[in-house]
């Protein structure tokens, strides 16, 4: 009798020893599949007022190319990414240990992090996963090849030491919303680069540094983080194949003047044997080199005027204390306010977004259809990364701020905790299909998933496009030319009674 009784037991601890042992008991305890306008539309806080602190480490794997005709960096880079989820956390006791799970990235909220030299869109497999911890921390990982614009100086090639930036700061998110902090000092992040990188190209890695900074752009504070790239040339490869058999004929034609008259006639350069092929592709190669020079020392003339690097210096000290300004009035503000109402998610369920998805994403949002637009635009030239004449076309790297009113949507900050705007998921709003008249092809950089919600109506988009535009160039003062290329702004489909745009003067 009571072997059975301990029989029973053993058995129904067994039984219960089964339950809530598999991940989709957490899925279901946390409702992560009914509740995803929660967890994914909108930063996952309590309080607006709590920035979310984004932890990035990233280490390079490889060095893929370096194109110093077009200043850019092609390399292979590993990024870690984690952040806060405040309405995530489960006790693993209950789930027979369960810690950490995978999650589809679609259904969790994740930061807007671009890369602010990246001029191509990543061209690797992303992950479709988030790895989601007990603690609310969500875990991202990413192998991304990058295309970055970098300014190099080759005037001492081929000893030259190069310095490329990867700088690291959200699309839409300001200081106060978004915070990058780096998981590795500069020390740690080399040694573990120097462990882990697999190729090189024709370079040399030398370090990585890490840096934590704010900048100001057009008003904007964000937070970003810059890893500098420092790498050398591997210049015996230049010795042997370049240089070396340049001096070995330019001893040789000075010892040619050297030999006695009475040795006999001279021979003539026109007899001497010329290995054409091999000379010429020498020629070529300098050529390469001298055009190269030339385009960066063009570059250096700003970095040459006097009293530059003090005015750099100057400006970063004012950046510092602005967002040191604000990070502690941020501070002091914080435990101030109710904890009524203020999360993004109470604003979100009170303009019924995600439940009335046709009023706000379907059609332009006017009350009267008679009323037209009006989208402010804002266009600012990054960079010009080539300019073909043959095919007549530009290829410019542009910062592109766009803002319109949506008027069925408004709200008081008052009673939101102070809430004046927040950033949300661009496929549930309209949005103006606005478009450049004379792009031949589609962008190839990283396109903003979020938009910016205001709550006076206005939304606003930030988008960095590389274009590829057609330009009609005229030639014939070269190289004394230059060239006007256009960039048309319009809307594809609405007219002017129903689009208006116009440029926003700063």
């Amino acid at each position: 009798m009571l072997a059975g009784f301990l029989f029973l037991l053993l058995l129904t601890d067994g039984v219960s020893s089964e339950r809530n042992c598999s991940y989709q008991d957490v899925v279901d305890y946390l409702n992560l599949t009914n509740n995803k306008d929660l967890f994914s539309l909108t930063r996952p806080v309590k309080n607006y007022k709590q920035p979310t602190e984004v932890t990035l480490d990233v280490l390079l794997y490889g060095i893929l190319d370096v194109h110093e005709k077009d200043q850019k960096l092609v390399s292979y880079v590993w990024i870690d990414m984690w952040w806060k989820n405040e309405f995530i956390a489960w006790d693993p006791e209950e789930f027979c240990g369960i810690k950490s799970f995978s999650f589809p990235a679609e259904f969790l909220w994740k930061p807007d992090i671009t890369i602010h030299e990246m001029t191509e869109k990543d061209k690797g497999p992303r992950s479709p996963y988030l790895i989601v911890e007990n603690t609310g921390d969500v875990v991202l990982t990413d192998d991304q090849v990058l295309s970055t614009t970098c300014r190099m100086h080759v005037h001492k090639f081929p000893f030259d030491i190069q310095s490329c930036s990867l700088t690291f700061k959200s699309i839409v998110h300001t200081v106060n919303e978004i915070l990058l902090v780096k998981y590795h000092d500069s020390k740690k992040t080399t040694e573990f680069t120097h462990q882990l990188i697999q190729t090189q190209y024709e370079w040399l890695f030398i370090d990585m540094r890490v840096t934590n900074t704010c900048i100001n752009q057009f008003d904007f504070q964000q937070s970003t983080i810059v890893y500098t790239i420092t790498m050398g040339r591997k210049s015996a490869l230049y010795i042997v194949n370049f240089l070396l058999p340049v001096m070995f004929f330019l001893i040789l034609d000075l010892a040619s003047f050297l030999i006695s008259d009475s040795g006999g006639e001279k021979e003539s350069n026109s007899q001497l044997r010329v290995e054409s092929h091999d000379f010429e592709k020498l020629s070529d190669e300098l050529m390469e080199a001298l055009k190269t020079l030339t385009v960066v020392l063009n570059n250096r003339k700003e970095e040459q005027k006097p009293g530059y690097w003090t005015r750099i210096a100057k400006t970063i000290n004012k950046v510092f204390f602005i967002c040191y300004v604000i990070a502690t009035t941020a501070f002091l503000k914080n435990g101030v306010s109710s904890e009524r109402n203020c999360s993004y998610q109470d604003v979100v369920d009170y303009l019924n977004l995600t439940n009335n998805k046709d009023l706000f994403s379907l059609t332009r949002p006017v009350k009267n259809y008679k009323q037209p637009t009006e989208v402010e635009l804002v266009v600012a030239l990054y960079g010009i990364l080539d300019v073909r004449e043959k095919d007549q076309k530009l290829v410019p790297y542009v910062w592109i701020d766009m803002w319109w009113k949506n008027e069925f949507i408004a709200w008081d900050p008052e009673e939101f905790c102070g809430i004046q705007s927040f950033s949300f998921p661009a496929e549930f709003l309209w949005k103006p299909d606005i478009t450049i008249h004379e792009m031949t092809e589609k962008d190839m950089g990283p396109r903003s998933p979020y938009l910016t919600v205001h709550s006076d109506g206005y939304i606003g988009t930030a988008d960095d496009k590389v274009l590829i535009s057609t330009c009609r160039m005229r030639i014939f003062k070269f190289p004394f030319d230059i060239q006007s290329c256009n960039l048309t702004f319009k809307s594809v489909s609405h007219t002017d009674d129903e689009i208006h745009l116009t440029a926003f003067e700063l």
